[in-house]
């Protein structure tokens, strides 16, 4: 608990930022897993196993700069001079690094590494030596969750050469396996949240340093799988979605800086997107990986309050956003109280970003988004139920 706001303060649920990735087989035979304990001080824990992964144990920590903490999801790879190099996957720049010279018991502080979209890739040896990297869209650029591309690196990831296009549509956290005739399959999501597909490529080194598909058993976009369920996110729960817009609703305001705000009550805490409660007093915790922040970028904070009542003074100019069930939707809106303040509903989508503890996606809790550009001084107050974002 935070002492000094004791009284706001509960335990966040640990459940979803509890992860593993796929251990590497060292040339000294160690089996080292990465895993992780996301959002806290070394965060970035190795697991180490002297008996073929019968019995792991911590071997060390890496740990990420508070201001970069996000879902860990490091990978690991030995690099020629025995060193271990740790990519991971950070916020507002996209993927770290640290290296371990002492089989995993130190590792550096986790620095910026390559610009990348908020998301998971992939790092793998093959069996030439080389480095795979699969992520999203060129080199060093921080862009979508679009444009999965293929990169080699023959001197440990100083360098990358190649950058095969596996696909250029929505998709996400990819995997990769190496057969023993040296083709390589990668596979990874695609839009996940209309779609939902789970899509498969297979290419060589020789199709990644000449960026296209040359051999004969390389190919693209293959499907394994589709899922048919329901999705929260485009309204079809329920009853159907109650209208996204109506003639009051503008265009979204971006570009704009965001307020700086002060809560009469309550405190101010980092949207992580990972089951954070939103509410001092009520169940709710908000969904993993909704898009909030790439519908909006700015946003990074949220007033954690009452669900009864949030109440705010703005301490210097900026852009600030309500999220709100539609009056339609849910008899707790607070549009009302929004529009009467100068807030605008916006024309964006309705967003499934939150759910009750245990429960299931329900229509009643999609959002809306408000926004207002408050000044120096001025004041926002609403009962239940609403979440202000900036």
């Amino acid at each position: 608990p935070d002492d000094e706001h004791s009284k706001w303060s509960k335990p966040r649920p640990l459940f979803p930022g509890v992860m593993m990735n796929k251990p590497i087989v060292t040339t000294k035979g160690e089996w080292i897993m990465p895993t992780a304990m996301w959002h806290r001080d070394g965060s970035c824990r190795v697991m180490a196993s002297n008996d073929l992964g019968k019995t792991f144990e911590l071997r060390g920590t890496a740990n990420i700069p508070p201001a970069r903490r996000n879902c860990d999801e490091e990978m690991i790879v030995e690099r020629r001079d025995g060193s271990l190099w740790m990519l991971v996957r950070t916020a507002e720049y996209g993927i770290g690094e640290s290296v371990s010279v002492d089989d995993g018991k130190t590792w550096t502080e986790v620095s910026d590494f390559q610009k990348h979209t908020t998301s998971r890739f992939t790092l793998i040896k093959l069996q030439s030596g080389n480095l795979l990297l699969l992520r999203n869209g060129p080199l060093n650029v921080r862009a979508g969750r679009d444009h999965m591309m293929a990169y080699l690196s023959d001197d440990d990831g100083t360098t990358w050469k190649g950058g095969l296009l596996l696909d250029e549509r929505s998709s996400s956290y990819p995997d990769a396996t190496q057969a023993t005739d040296g083709t390589i399959y990668a596979i990874y999501d695609h839009d996940r949240g209309g779609e939902k597909e789970i899509v498969m490529a297979v290419f060589t080194e020789s199709d990644i340093l000449a960026g296209e598909f040359r051999s004969s058993q390389s190919r693209s976009k293959i499907l394994v799988n589709q899922a048919f369920g329901e999705n929260p996110s485009k309204g079809r729960i329920g009853e159907g979605p109650a209208p996204v817009t109506d003639e009051t609703a503008k265009a979204l305001v971006t570009g704009k800086p965001r307020a700086g705000i002060k809560p009469v009550e309550g405190q101010i805490r980092r949207f992580l997107f990972a089951a954070d409660y939103i509410f001092s007093d009520a169940d709710y915790v908000s969904r993993a990986g909704r898009g909030l922040n790439q519908i909006v970028p700015s946003i990074k904070e949220f007033v954690f309050s009452s669900m009864e009542k949030t109440e705010v003074v703005c301490t210097s100019p900026g852009m600030v956003y309500v999220l709100t069930p539609a009056p339609a939707r849910n008899e707790n809106s607070v549009e009302s109280d929004l529009l009467a303040q100068g807030f605008v509903k916006t024309s964006t989508m309705e967003m499934d970003v939150l759910i009750k503890t245990n429960e299931k996606a329900r229509s009643e809790n999609l959002c809306s988004l408000y926004q207002k550009e408050l000044k120096t001084g001025e004041k926002v107050k609403f009962g239940n139920w609403g979440i202000l974002v900036f």
